[in-house]
Protein backbone atom coordinates (compact mmCIF):
# COMPACT_ATOMS: atom_id res chain seq x y z
CA UNK A 1 0.00 0.00 0.00
CA UNK A 2 1.27 3.58 -0.63
CA UNK A 3 1.90 6.12 2.00
CA UNK A 4 -0.23 9.21 1.75
CA UNK A 5 1.52 10.93 4.31
CA UNK A 6 4.34 10.53 6.85
CA UNK A 7 5.17 12.12 10.33
CA UNK A 8 7.90 11.53 12.77
CA UNK A 9 7.75 12.78 16.01
CA UNK A 10 9.74 13.09 19.29
CA UNK A 11 7.53 13.05 22.30
CA UNK A 12 9.57 15.40 24.73
CA UNK A 13 8.74 17.26 27.80
CA UNK A 14 8.23 20.59 25.43
CA UNK A 15 5.74 18.73 23.09
CA UNK A 16 3.69 17.80 26.32
CA UNK A 17 3.49 20.98 27.69
CA UNK A 18 2.04 22.22 24.50
CA UNK A 19 -0.64 19.77 23.97
CA UNK A 20 -1.44 20.30 27.99
CA UNK A 21 -1.81 23.76 27.21
CA UNK A 22 -4.02 23.31 24.17
CA UNK A 23 -5.92 20.69 26.08
CA UNK A 24 -6.88 22.87 28.73
CA UNK A 25 -8.00 25.88 26.28
CA UNK A 26 -10.45 23.51 24.31
CA UNK A 27 -11.42 21.93 27.17
CA UNK A 28 -11.06 22.98 30.23
CA UNK A 29 -13.91 25.22 30.80
CA UNK A 30 -16.58 22.72 29.42
CA UNK A 31 -15.11 20.54 32.73
CA UNK A 32 -15.24 23.12 34.77
CA UNK A 33 -19.17 23.74 33.64
CA UNK A 34 -20.23 20.44 33.98
CA UNK A 35 -18.55 19.98 37.19
CA UNK A 36 -20.28 23.06 38.69
CA UNK A 37 -23.37 21.95 37.51
CA UNK A 38 -23.38 18.52 39.01
CA UNK A 39 -21.62 19.84 42.05
CA UNK A 40 -24.78 22.35 42.63
CA UNK A 41 -27.35 19.81 41.59
CA UNK A 42 -25.71 17.39 44.20
CA UNK A 43 -26.24 20.35 46.83
CA UNK A 44 -29.27 21.43 46.16
CA UNK A 45 -30.51 17.58 46.55
CA UNK A 46 -29.06 17.39 49.89
CA UNK A 47 -30.30 20.50 50.91
CA UNK A 48 -34.04 19.26 50.15
CA UNK A 49 -33.02 16.13 52.16
CA UNK A 50 -32.38 18.07 54.95
CA UNK A 51 -35.35 20.55 54.55
CA UNK A 52 -37.55 17.32 54.43
CA UNK A 53 -36.39 15.58 57.54
CA UNK A 54 -33.84 13.02 55.05
CA UNK A 55 -30.99 13.56 56.93
CA UNK A 56 -29.15 11.16 56.19
CA UNK A 57 -29.71 11.01 52.39
CA UNK A 58 -28.97 14.39 52.63
CA UNK A 59 -25.82 13.70 54.58
CA UNK A 60 -24.50 11.26 52.28
CA UNK A 61 -25.50 13.59 49.52
CA UNK A 62 -23.34 16.48 50.48
CA UNK A 63 -20.30 13.82 51.53
CA UNK A 64 -20.75 12.98 47.89
CA UNK A 65 -20.84 15.94 46.36
CA UNK A 66 -17.12 16.90 48.47
CA UNK A 67 -16.08 13.18 47.11
CA UNK A 68 -16.95 14.51 43.04
CA UNK A 69 -15.33 17.48 43.66
CA UNK A 70 -12.19 16.78 44.88
CA UNK A 71 -11.74 13.38 42.17
CA UNK A 72 -12.72 16.34 39.21
CA UNK A 73 -9.68 18.16 40.72
CA UNK A 74 -7.24 15.53 41.57
CA UNK A 75 -7.62 13.19 39.04
CA UNK A 76 -6.15 15.28 36.42
CA UNK A 77 -3.43 16.21 38.26
CA UNK A 78 -2.58 12.44 38.79
CA UNK A 79 -2.92 11.48 35.16
CA UNK A 80 -1.16 14.30 34.11
CA UNK A 81 1.70 13.29 36.80
CA UNK A 82 1.67 9.75 35.66
CA UNK A 83 1.93 10.69 31.66
CA UNK A 84 4.79 13.45 32.45
CA UNK A 85 6.68 10.41 34.38
CA UNK A 86 5.53 7.97 31.56
CA UNK A 87 8.97 6.53 29.29
CA UNK A 88 7.67 8.15 26.18
CA UNK A 89 7.70 11.81 27.43
CA UNK A 90 10.73 11.06 30.34
CA UNK A 91 12.98 9.34 27.34
CA UNK A 92 11.64 11.76 24.75
CA UNK A 93 10.91 8.47 22.58
CA UNK A 94 10.46 9.31 18.81
CA UNK A 95 7.78 8.31 16.79
CA UNK A 96 6.65 7.53 12.90
CA UNK A 97 3.07 7.67 12.22
CA UNK A 98 2.51 6.40 7.92
CA UNK A 99 -1.18 7.36 6.77
CA UNK A 100 -2.67 5.06 4.69
CA UNK A 101 -5.73 5.10 2.69
CA UNK A 102 -7.66 3.16 5.70
CA UNK A 103 -5.61 3.48 8.77
CA UNK A 104 -2.31 5.03 10.43
CA UNK A 105 0.65 3.04 11.24
CA UNK A 106 2.23 3.97 13.96
CA UNK A 107 5.96 2.63 14.91
CA UNK A 108 7.93 3.57 18.27
CA UNK A 109 9.29 2.40 20.75
CA UNK A 110 7.61 -1.08 21.69
CA UNK A 111 4.91 0.17 19.64
CA UNK A 112 3.91 -1.36 16.22
CA UNK A 113 0.00 -0.48 15.65
CA UNK A 114 -2.30 -0.12 13.19
CA UNK A 115 -5.31 2.73 13.80
CA UNK A 116 -8.20 2.57 11.91
CA UNK A 117 -9.30 6.14 11.21
CA UNK A 118 -12.58 5.66 12.81
CA UNK A 119 -11.40 5.47 16.23
CA UNK A 120 -9.64 8.97 15.88
CA UNK A 121 -12.30 11.49 17.61
CA UNK A 122 -11.09 14.82 16.50
CA UNK A 123 -8.59 16.67 14.77
CA UNK A 124 -6.90 20.05 15.25
CA UNK A 125 -3.90 22.11 15.31
CA UNK A 126 -2.10 24.51 16.21
CA UNK A 127 0.99 26.93 15.78
CA UNK A 128 3.24 24.17 15.78
CA UNK A 129 1.09 21.09 16.29
CA UNK A 130 -1.67 18.41 14.96
CA UNK A 131 -3.95 16.84 17.41
CA UNK A 132 -5.57 13.44 16.68
CA UNK A 133 -7.76 12.80 19.26
CA UNK A 134 -8.28 8.98 20.09
CA UNK A 135 -10.46 9.70 23.08
CA UNK A 136 -11.86 12.89 25.30
CA UNK A 137 -8.36 12.82 26.79
CA UNK A 138 -6.01 11.47 24.87
CA UNK A 139 -4.37 12.12 21.58
CA UNK A 140 -1.42 11.73 19.00
CA UNK A 141 0.73 14.73 18.63
CA UNK A 142 2.26 15.53 15.28
CA UNK A 143 4.94 17.87 15.00
CA UNK A 144 3.97 20.00 11.97
CA UNK A 145 7.75 19.98 10.34
CA UNK A 146 7.84 16.52 11.02
CA UNK A 147 6.61 15.64 8.04
CA UNK A 148 8.94 13.42 5.70
CA UNK A 149 6.35 12.59 2.73
CA UNK A 150 3.27 14.96 2.13
CA UNK A 151 2.93 18.14 4.34
CA UNK A 152 0.79 19.64 6.96
CA UNK A 153 -1.24 21.40 4.51
CA UNK A 154 -1.96 18.90 2.68
CA UNK A 155 -2.63 16.60 5.42
CA UNK A 156 -5.07 18.89 7.30
CA UNK A 157 -7.99 18.13 4.48
CA UNK A 158 -6.67 14.77 4.09
CA UNK A 159 -7.38 13.75 7.84
CA UNK A 160 -10.55 15.76 8.04
CA UNK A 161 -12.21 13.86 5.48
CA UNK A 162 -11.18 10.84 7.30
CA UNK A 163 -13.18 12.07 9.91
CA UNK A 164 -15.67 13.80 8.46
CA UNK A 165 -18.53 12.97 10.71
CA UNK A 166 -16.74 13.70 13.78
CA UNK A 167 -15.34 17.01 12.80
Amino acid sequence: MKVNFKNTTKYTKEAYEKFLAFHQKKYGPKYKIVTAIVIVLLIFCSIMNFKYGNALVGLLLFVGSIGFLLYRFKEPIRKITKERNSDKIKNEREFTFSFYDSYIKIIGNKINAKVRYWNLKKAFEDKDYIYLYIEDEHAFVLKKDGFSIGNCKEFMPFIKKKILFKI
